[in-house]
């Protein structure tokens, strides 16, 4: 959950603020982040539009406790759940023990994804919950539900939402669920109806709840669906990546003008394709390692003016002669590609 500003560091930020809005004269601030709320209530208070962020959105998306506390609120089913301090590992361990029942591994706050854990059984999530005791924060233990995963996402304009998409999301960082954990490693996503039972047992129960805010953008709610329904997991109130990159592959209209409708109250957003997109992050050494020095200037080869329009750069700069990487984290950026089906997608990524 973000930490409380001392009196002076508000004078200092709100000060910052003031000066670049009035060296830039924004027509909208858009925020792709978590943790940035503060910031994004501010500028609004300018009288200066927003997409994406504010303090409720943090804590939404931080909170695992509040998160499903508005899960419930709203009517959305989620797995029995239990929440744990930082200091109760061991009370963790000893109600796994006990229970004998597998379980997800979830640390609350801005934590590493690669310290999310999936169980097979007792043994291996005792054993890390010790590895991960230096996870100063709260935590919980979620029982297992066996089903396909599925996120569900509404952009919402402050009275409703504009559009729905649902996203599929590998989390591994090689083919197949093979390797660490990264947070995602691709996406394929769609549009949906709103009338979509997807829609309508999960995200878009979140409706009466969002009005009481002053957010303006994207939620997503992450969640496992069985034969017997819905279970919701997590929000992500936010631009999500690599979801968004191949969603907008799928959108026909300006993007500019979608985010600005979207932190406006519009509703009109425009057209877009009918089928599926596929996007693929790209990487190099030593990612998803970043601890490690990550080199700079390796030269990006193969770009032309038809595939750019598919590439969604991140890590990267603008060489002399070629693009290049800039060397922060060794993520390049994500490919993306649209079709009637995900073999197609896969073929032209």
């Amino acid at each position: 959950v973000p930490p409380i500003m001392t009196e002076e560091k508000h004078k200092v930020l709100k000060g910052n603020i003031l000066l670049l809005l009035r060296e830039t004269q924004p027509d909208l601030v858009v925020f792709d982040m978590v943790k940035m709320g503060e910031v994004a209530d501010y500028v609004k208070e300018q009288k200066v539009p927003v997409f994406g962020a504010c303090k409720w959105a943090d804590f939404a998306e931080l909170d695992r406790d509040y998160g499903y506390k508005l899960m419930k609120s709203a009517g959305i089913k989620t797995p029995v759940t239990y929440l744990f301090n930082a200091g109760e590992r061991g009370k963790a361990i000893e109600m796994v023990e006990k229970s004998k029942k597998r379980y997800v591994y979830k640390p609350s706050g801005n934590i590493d994804c690669s310290h999310t854990y999936v169980s097979r059984g007792v043994e291996d999530m005792c054993a890390m919950l010790k590895v991960w005791s230096s996870d100063r924060c709260e935590f919980e233990l979620q029982e297992y539900v066996g089903g396909v995963e599925v996120s569900c996402e509404m952009w919402w304009n402050g009275q409703s939402a504009s559009m729905h998409n649902w996203t599929m999301e590998e989390k591994h960082f090689m083919n197949d669920n093979v390797g660490c954990a990264v947070g995602c490693a691709g996406d394929v996503v769609s549009f949906i109806s709103s009338k979509s039972k997807l829609v309508k047992d999960g995200i878009g129960k979140m409706e009466r709840l969002l009005k009481k805010t002053n957010y303006r953008g994207p939620i997503d709610l992450n969640s496992i669906c069985t034969k017997d329904g819905l279970y919701g997991l997590e929000f992500t109130i936010r631009l999500g990546y690599d979801a968004v990159q191949p969603l907008l592959e799928l959108y026909k209209g300006s993007i500019t003008s979608l985010l600005y409708t979207i932190a406006t109250g519009g509703d009109k957003i425009g057209s877009t394709y009918a089928g599926v997109a596929m996007g693929v992050r790209i990487t190099i050494p030593p990612y998803p390692h970043t601890e490690k020095e990550v080199v700079s200037d390796i030269p990006i080869l193969g770009t032309n003016a038809e595939n750019l329009k598919h590439i969604w750069w991140a890590d990267v700069k603008a060489g002399e002669e070629y693009y290049e990487s800039a060397g922060m984290d060794g993520n390049l950026g994500c490919v993306t590609a649209k079709g009637s089906d995900v073999r197609e997608c896969r073929r032209r990524v």
